[in-house]
């Protein structure tokens, strides 16, 4: 696992007291409320598109509340049933992990936590499932999942 190397690992907007916000979706392998903690490890997992690590929003930078930041998903989905999670960045750095600043057009205050990234899932399974147990361990839910309703059978 190897952190983009023309990234600064922290920068003054990523302080340690800032909070960072991650979607979660509604499915028992990311929020399970059966579960204890009810945020799962998946909550964490890269996926396909994660290439520079996971995505992760600073709160106060374009968004104001969680409530906003999950207005903002593209997947309607996530918007209309999922959750937030949150972190601050310290606890994200206490793993040794990197969070860098990664802004796009729709959020300037998107991060990536760069060691959990979809290529070195691959080869780095085991170490990239054990940091993405910590960060559920550790993270807050700020916005609790909703259970998506059955499909009728019209």
């Amino acid at each position: 696992m190897t952190p983009a190397p023309d990234r600064p690992a922290e920068t003054a907007d990523t302080a340690a007291a800032t909070v960072l916000m991650r979607w979660v979706a509604s499915d028992p392998g990311r929020f399970n409320p059966a579960r204890s903690p009810a945020l799962q490890p998946g909550a964490f997992i890269p996926g396909p598109a994660d290439t520079d690590g996971i995505s992760m929003s600073l709160l106060n930078v374009h968004f104001r509340s969680p409530g906003e930041y999950l207005q903002s998903c593209a997947n309607g989905r996530v918007r209309t049933y999922g959750g937030v999670a949150a972190l601050s960045v310290s606890q994200v750095l206490g793993l040794g992990l990197t969070v860098a600043r990664t802004p796009t057009a729709e959020d300037p205050g998107h991060v990536s936590i760069t060691e959990m990234n979809a290529p070195d899932y691959v080869h780095a399974k085991q170490a990239i499932k054990g940091f993405a147990a910590r960060l559920a361990e550790m993270a807050t839910v700020e916005i609790e999942p909703k259970p998506i309703p059955p499909a009728s059978a019209d």
